[in-house]
């Protein structure tokens, strides 16, 4: 019986959950949708940096722009999590950083 070459894209979830990978990459998913989710206003002051054992670290520009994130953080994190497949942002730290 010949032996085919399968397409990377079948088998490489596999190979990512086997070597533990998976759930690392799912969550660094919410740099690449941080704009999407909280808008131009948000994203042109707030920046996301990396994500670290489920919590995401975002640059913020100003104090102000901080502190009312602050407040928007429970709804910011429950957004990332309902377009993340299968794993779940913990939290969101704002660090205060100019860019």
């Amino acid at each position: 019986m010949p032996l085919y070459p399968e397409k990377i894209g079948s088998i490489l979830p596999e190979v990512l959950k086997k070597l533990g990978l998976k759930k690392g990459i799912e969550q660094h998913k919410a740099l690449l949708i941080w704009s999407q989710v909280v808008g131009k206003a948000i994203a042109s002051h707030a920046k996301p940096g990396w994500v670290n054992n489920g919590i995401l670290w975002v640059l913020v520009d100003h104090s102000v722009w901080q502190q009312e994130l602050e407040f928007l953080k429970p709804q910011i994190v429950e957004k990332l999590n309902q377009q993340l497949e299968g794993v779940k942002i913990r939290g969101i730290k704002f660090i205060q950083r100019k860019w």
